[in-house]
């Protein structure tokens, strides 16, 4: 894994970023603020010091996980960027690329450790979701076999991303209850749903919209959580290697 940092150095120095050899990869570009320089500046130090440390939160759990996907981690290219719409994984050339906007990173917050939590929360999710990928590559298009894969991947990455300590989460508290409940009621519902066109309209809204109406993906996060409260590190190791098929029955069969 490395960084390219061909595009913010060109903004930084005033130099034009269409000219940069990543430029194709930015979606609908536009003129970056260039009263944006120092947070962009500073972001970018901030990001240098969590690419030398390897930028993954909960990282002795994760490379327990995935102690075995050097290869995912070789084709992965982080591309710190400006001017885009949003944050993208392009996969081109064999290489899959990370784009960060730092200047719409600095737009959600004015404080720099939150920008910081923003980068590595991204990083964290979508490197893991590579993993995953590469590990057990999605090749059925089943109701059932895609509703597993979205619970498990999903579930698993958010787990992991959702801050730099799994020891420190709050995901047994009154304040998450609500959103475990329903959840959970949602995913055991879904399994005897039949009817083809909402099962396509279930699996689009589950993987689409508002985080927490994404009830597969919540619905892993909290059980990965549970498996981590009660088994530990080897807990979560045991069922990420034992994939995604039939994930969903194993979360109810508990």
């Amino acid at each position: 894994m490395k960084c390219e940092w061909e595009i913010i150095h060109a903004f930084l120095q005033d130099k034009e970023i269409k000219q940069c050899h990543f430029f194709p990869l930015l979606n609908k570009f536009n003129q970056p603020d260039q009263k944006r320089k120092d947070v962009c500046k500073e972001l970018s130090t901030q990001l240098e010091s969590i690419i030398e440390e390897f930028p993954i939160f909960n990282r002795v759990l994760w490379n327990e996980i995935f102690h075995d996907e050097k290869e995912c981690l070789e084709h992965i290219i982080i591309l710190p960027v400006v001017g885009t719409e949003e944050h993208n994984v392009i996969k081109k050339d064999g290489q899959i690329y990370l784009l960060l906007d730092l200047i719409k990173i600095a737009n959600i917050t004015p404080i720099i450790s939150q920008m910081v939590y923003v980068m590595e929360n991204f990083l964290t999710l979508e490197i893991t979701k590579l993993c995953i990928h590469a590990r057990y590559p999605l090749s059925s298009k089943n109701y059932l076999d895609l509703l597993d894969y979205f619970t498990f991947t999903n579930g698993l990455s958010h787990f992991l991303s959702w801050n730099e300590d799994a020891k420190l989460y709050k995901f047994y508290t009154d304040k998450y209850e609500p959103y475990k409940e329903k959840a959970f009621s949602m995913l055991a519902q879904s399994l005897d749903i039949e009817n083809k066109a909402l099962q396509h309209n279930i699996l689009i809204h589950a993987t689409s919209g508002d985080f927490w109406s994404q009830f597969p993906k919540v619905a892993g996060m909290f059980y990965f959580d549970d498996i981590f409260r009660e088994y530990g590190n080897q807990g979560i190791v045991f069922l990420y290697q034992k994939g995604p098929k039939r994930f969903i029955q194993h979360i109810f069969q508990e």
